[in-house]
């Protein structure tokens, strides 16, 4: 599963993808676990 995380604006978001699964979650202001980066 591919894991991207990218800044919209102001806004944290992270899209999960998963062959045909796509789920994109967004937050005002990132906690520090969304700031690392999985592998």
């Amino acid at each position: 599963m591919d894991i991207v995380t990218e800044f919209i604006g102001k806004h944290h978001c992270i899209s999960y993808k998963h062959k045909n699964y796509r789920s994109t979650s967004c937050t005002a202001f990132p906690t520090d676990h969304l700031k690392k980066k999985g592998t």
